[in-house]
């Protein structure tokens, strides 16, 4: 088995040269040779999970999937619980655009990453609609999911272009959300200037 430091390099190689390419299918030469490692190494990395991008996306949804987990469940208030899921998305693409580039390329077809969008936010928002929280139907709970991701991601696209800075795409983003969802406008905004107050995760 990789060392986890070998792990970690091999990890962040991946999600570079899938996020370049917009292929899921890398040579393990390539691989080797953007990680810093031997060919070997990747050998063992893979050991468990020969299929490189289900094994890259796999990794990438759990770990944020449980960073927002666990801030979320310090939130009762639904609304409080989607601002901060966008944060985390926005933050980690801030802090590695690789990360963020490769959520652009496959965040709607790769199943991996797709189950993360049906993960935290689809139970924040369905709580939203019990609660009443939410000017939503259970029938819209899965169109709303859909418009949260693709406002995020459009977001994410927009700071690593460099049109926008990440707070204030947060803050836009958040509140053109929170607005959909029937938060009123001054509410909408005073949430995600809150938000956006915080220091970045990732700083």
């Amino acid at each position: 088995m990789a060392s986890p430091t070998s792990q970690k390099r091999i990890h962040a190689a991946a999600i570079r040269l899938f996020a370049e390419t917009g292929a899921q299918k890398i040579s393990i030469r390539d691989l080797a040779e953007e990680a810093g490692v031997a060919r070997g190494t990747i050998y063992a990395y893979l050991d468990q999970s020969p299929d490189l991008f289900e094994r890259t996306a796999e990794r990438l949804a759990h770990d944020l999937h449980l960073r927002i987990a666990k801030g979320a469940v310090k939130l009762d208030d639904p609304a409080h619980k989607v601002a901060l899921g966008i944060f985390h998305f926005i933050d980690q693409a801030q802090a590695n655009p690789d990360w963020g580039r490769f959520l652009c390329q496959f965040g709607f077809t790769a199943q991996q990453l797709t189950q993360l969008w049906h993960a935290q936010p689809m139970h924040d928002i369905s709580l939203g609609v019990q609660r009443g929280r939410f000017d939503l139907t259970q029938s819209q709970i899965r169109s709303a999911v859909t418009l949260l991701a693709s406002a995020v991601m459009g977001a994410i696209q927009v700071i690593l272009s460099g049109h926008k800075g990440w707070r204030e795409a947060y803050v836009e983003v958040t509140e053109l959300i929170l607005k959909a969802f029937g938060i009123n406008s001054s509410e909408a905004s005073a949430i995600a200037a809150e938000r956006a107050n915080h220091t970045p995760l990732h700083s």
